[in-house]
């Protein structure tokens, strides 16, 4: 459960969420995507609330999440 985020990403700006094992960076990637949903708060993309939009709907919007695969190293 993720509690007190915010989050403010502006255009052209690139983020990497960084965190401890079950800090939540999973979750909250998750509920951005409207994988999980937020049961308090909002996600918003460019103004929008995403609220009750689906997974497809949110990538044809330009959100997308490439998890990292196990066996690959980052360099």
């Amino acid at each position: 459960m993720l509690r007190g985020v915010s989050l403010r990403v502006d255009a052209g700006e690139f983020v990497a969420v960084l965190g401890a094992n079950g800090a939540g960076k999973s979750t909250l990637l998750k509920a951005i995507m409207g994988l999980t949903a937020a049961t308090a708060g909002k996600v918003r993309f460019g103004g929008q609330d995403l609220g009750g939009l689906s997974v497809a709907r949110r990538i044809r919007l330009g959100i997308g999440v490439i998890p990292r695969a196990a066996n690959c190293s980052v360099i």
